[in-house]
């Protein structure tokens, strides 16, 4: 089973990154609307994805953290085209970037405890 430590860990780490997008995204331009509502459905889903918890089903024990790990890819993403378009310095690239990788870090051992799939 999930360790809880592991697992409140990558909840504590996702909401730090929601923080950290939130405040991206008030920074961003107005012209650039749809890519802070992006970057906010994305953070906001990591959290969501963590906070639904392994379920109690075997066949889905790993499910929400691969969708954490998805929706910190496209966090990722999200902060890689703000950085290209320049709305976002380096430091603060490297600093959302640094929280996914520790974010999908946890998911990954997570999903490691998960048994495999009975066919």
């Amino acid at each position: 089973m999930v360790s809880t430590q592991v697992h409140l860990d990558a909840y504590q780490l996702s909401l730090d990154f929601l923080v950290f997008a939130n405040q991206c995204a008030r920074q961003l331009p107005s012209t650039q609307s749809e890519l802070c509502a992006q970057l906010l459905r994305a953070s906001t889903g990591l959290v969501l994805s963590l906070a639904e918890g392994p379920s109690q089903s075997r066949t889905s024990l790993a499910q929400p953290y691969r969708l954490a790990c998805d929706r910190a890819a496209e966090s990722a993403a999200l902060l890689d085209a703000c950085a290209r378009l320049s709305l976002l310095d380096h430091a603060g690239h490297h600093a959302g970037t640094q929280l996914l990788v520790s974010v999908v870090s946890l998911c990954v051992h997570a999903r490691s405890f998960a048994p495999p799939l009975e066919s």
